[in-house]
């Protein structure tokens, strides 16, 4: 049977040596990582750069997880919480349910129909949409309405309740009637705050509706200066409908929390390019807000909030104390992204809310994470033989500046069972360059029998470091361009990777770059002195950039029992897989998968297969956009049996299908539709699907009994 929320788990079925293999890909957390001393607990998260906190439970213990998404990578994560009081206890969950792929921009857990069950807002377009909480033995979220916007009566008719991509709204139950309104800044102006009021309880007499009207246009009656984040009290107006002559404002946060413990909402306003946050009381009622003074400084009994740019707050409650915290994290992607989450703990007693400064890198600090963007590579570093982590970055920030560099993570265990631990920042002092974008490879180039360093940056030149051992155990890495010839420059985001590719004893250069091909330069040298030689700029015919603009290719080829297999992370965060490597110059590789592994890993991945355990099977790290590592353990099983309990199939018809299919069996609870490499595609607790913008072809449905049973049929969509 399946644990009780699923197993987040990717299956691949390819050709190796005649023989068909069935790789199970699990997200991993089992290498010990230390940096500083301290255990990361949450080393193989993958990274935060702009992350958003909501609660929600997603085991169904009863107790509130925490859901945190990150803006950069448009990834969730969940952290499982204890269930002791008073303290801050998490345990990342790594094999969490399946989210909607389509999250983006911003997404906060509601509880919007009061089933004690909280749902998802999303931002979608120009607007809002849900997906509900359908959970009942397990986490599932369906799409609310259809999947259609949120509407609301701006005064001729209901329209799209809009909302900036660039803001965060505050969805909260405003006026205390049970059901849960939306304060915005007015899309055509940017000024104003508009006060869209839920009319679920008023109409109907329950809050599971979704049906507003915009009850005041200019809530608090303050407005916010277009280019400053300055807000002017008791204004006289009527908020904006149309688009205004002057500019928008370009960027707000909004949340709400009651401060004053008096049953009106107050709200912490944040604004791009101000670092600060202000805190507006609301001293009038829950049926009319009128704001009544501000804080630029908040907190004033504590450390204020100073995130690089453009904070946003998370009201939660982190320690399970009962009293609402807040989690304060920078809501641009050109800003901070390390010390990118001040947790402030409310530690007031009764009816006072006194917030402190924990720390500037809540989850943050106990990952690893190298700022925006990396990828990881792995190379014996100190001299001892064992396989070590060196992590290239994009860039990070430090006070304003950009900042990009090597990271090594030297193995401290076995080839077997590694442990990590950080041992130096900025290898060969690359940082000094100002290049960014780095992406790193490493091979015996001069004949020393020793590792050179190869770095591509995001102008996609190609630069040479010579290896010369340094004091054991750390070499010494020296800048030498010429030592290559003319320099290499295949146009934007260089991504190298030296292998041999031809099979005559010479590493090869293949590189990456921002369009989402692969160029191919041959070694025409010598062991000693290389000479790289342009092929092609369409090496195996792959491009990952699929419907992006962009594909951002980060190639790497590995083998295993003999075959040679290419992956290639891409813009998407979409891993793609390609086999039938030997005619490498007028073929077109054979792609085998388009998303190997099935999981949210951010986007613009950096694959590696590394072998960390030594059995018989491939394992990867995999970086993204949001600065940190994923950790994937792969293993063989020989049937899906062996995953799931096969019951007598489901009754589905037409089967085959063009547009929809209905599943008519009775006790079941709901369906999964999943693609041939176990890739979950659909879901829902009805017994109807819509499967029109499918692609032709056989896919796997699920379905789940309330008896805890699992049928299974092949769905053939024409």
């Amino acid at each position: 049977m399946l644990p009780k929320y699923g197993l987040l788990i990717a299956l691949l079925v390819f050709s190796i040596m005649g023989t068909k293999a069935q790789f199970v890909f699990e997200a991993a957390g089992d290498i010990p990582v230390v940096s500083d001393s301290q255990i990361l607990n949450f080393a193989w998260a993958g990274g935060l750069n702009n992350p958003q906190f909501s609660t929600i439970d997603v085991n169904l213990d009863g107790i509130d997880d925490l859901l945190v998404f990150d803006r950069t990578s448009s990834k969730p994560l969940i952290f499982l919480r204890s269930s002791i009081p008073d303290t801050i206890s998490y345990h990342l969950d790594l094999q969490f349910p399946a989210f909607p792929e389509t999250l983006k921009n911003w997404v906060l857990a509601r509880d919007y129909n009061c089933d004690q069950k909280a749902d998802l807002f999303v931002h979608d377009v120009l607007g809002i949409s849900i997906y509900k909480n359908v959970s009942t033995s397990n986490f599932a979220l369906q799409k609310f309405n259809k999947g259609k916007q949120l509407k609301s009566d701006y005064g001729s008719g209901e329209v799209v309740l809009l909302v900036s991509g660039n803001d965060i709204p505050a969805i909260d139950d405003i006026d205390g009637d049970g059901d849960l309104d939306i304060l915005t800044f007015s899309f055509f102006d940017g000024s104003f705050i508009e006060y869209h009021q839920n009319q679920s309880v008023e109409l109907y007499g329950n809050c599971d509706s979704m049906k507003f009207i915009l009850a005041d246009p200019c809530w608090g009656k303050i407005e916010e200066n277009n280019t400053t984040n300055a807000v002017t009290l008791s204004v006289s107006c009527k908020g904006a409908t149309t688009i205004s002559s002057h500019s928008r404002h370009v960027g707000s946060t909004l949340t709400t929390l009651d401060i004053q413990r008096d049953a009106v909402k107050d709200l912490l306003l944040g604004d791009i390019t101000f670092s600060k946050m202000t805190l507006l009381i609301n001293g009038g009622d829950s049926s009319s807000a009128f704001i009544t003074s501000q804080d630029a400084n908040f907190p004033d009994s504590d450390i204020p909030v100073s995130v690089s740019e453009f904070p946003a707050a998370f009201n939660v409650d982190v320690n399970l104390d009962g009293r609402l915290d807040l989690v304060i994290a920078p809501n641009s992607q050109a800003t901070e992204d390390q010390e990118n989450a001040w947790l402030y703990l409310d530690k007031g007693v009764g009816d006072t809310s006194d917030f402190h400064l924990t720390t500037p890198s809540f989850f943050t600090e106990d990952m690893i994470d190298v700022g925006s963007g990396s990828q990881p590579v792995i190379v014996s570093y100190n001299y001892d033989a064992l396989d070590d982590v060196l992590i290239a970055n994009a860039y990070s920030y430090d006070n304003g500046s950009k900042i990009s560099q090597i990271d090594a993570y030297v193995n401290v265990g076995t080839n077997s069972q590694p442990q990590l631990e950080l041992f130096r920042e900025d290898v060969g002092g690359v940082s000094a360059f100002g290049w960014e974008q780095l992406k790193i490879t490493f091979a015996d180039l001069d004949g020393d029998n020793d590792p050179d360093m190869i770095v591509g940056n995001e102008q996609g030149e190609i630069h040479y470091f010579e290896h010369f051992i340094g004091i054991v155990p750390e070499p010494v890495f020296v800048h030498n361009d010429s030592f290559l010839g003319p320099l290499i420059d295949i146009g934007l985001h260089a991504a190298p990777y030296l292998y041999d590719v031809n099979g005559d004893g010479l590493f090869d250069l293949i590189i990456g770059e921002a369009n989402g091909r692969i160029n191919y330069y041959e070694n025409t040298g010598s062991v000693s002195q290389p000479e790289f030689t342009f092929i092609t700029d369409h090496f195996g015919k792959i491009d990952v950039s699929g419907a992006q603009s962009n594909g951002f290719c980060v190639p790497h080829i590995f083998e295993h029992l003999g075959e040679k297999f290419l992956i290639a992370g891409s813009e998407s965060g979409e891993v793609f897989l390609y086999s039938n490597l030997s005619n490498i110059l007028n073929s077109q590789f054979d792609q085998l998968s388009d998303n190997l592994f099935s999981i949210n890993l951010g986007t613009r991945t950096a694959p590696l297969m590394w072998n960390y355990n030594e059995d018989a099977n491939p394992d990867f790290l995999v970086g993204n956009s949001s600065g940190g590592i994923h950790l994937l353990k792969g293993s063989v099983f020989n049937s899906i049996h062996e995953l799931v309990d096969i019951n007598p199939d489901p009754i589905v018809f037409p089967n085959p299908c063009y547009d929809r299919i209905v599943i008519r069996d009775a006790g079941i609870e709901r369906i999964k539709l999943f693609n041939l490499n176990g890739k979950e595609l659909l879901h829902s607790a009805e017994t109807i699907l819509d499967v029109q913008d499918l692609k032709p072809a056989v896919y796997i449905l699920k379905a789940f009994y309330r008896s805890g049973d699992v049928g299974t049929v092949k769905i053939v969509k024409l």
